[in-house]
């Protein structure tokens, strides 16, 4: 947004206002489902979008899961669809 007029900030900042204020004043006449909906997609606006001067490398270990007995082998990343196939 660098390259935003300061009146075209200015524009923005009250129509977000006036947004805010219609939520405000009406969100108890919106069925639950659309509650939830404007709720999740105002948490998903406010989640920040990279996080900055922080070492998040991080290994998430899953463990084994089976199929009967047989431990299955997924492909992670890929669209194939999980394989019955037994570990080496």
């Amino acid at each position: 947004m660098a390259n935003t007029s300061k009146h075209e900030k200015r524009i923005k900042d009250l129509f977000v206002g006036k947004c805010w204020e219609y939520l405000n004043d009406n969100f108890h006449k919106f069925t639950d489902t659309n509650k939830i909906k404007v709720a999740l997609t105002l948490v998903q606006k406010d989640m920040p979008q990279e996080i900055e001067g922080m070492n998040l490398q991080q290994v998430v270990m899953m463990g084994e899961i089976k199929k009967g007995e047989k431990p299955l082998r997924y492909n992670i990343g890929s669209a194939d669809t999980p394989e019955d196939t037994e570990r080496t």
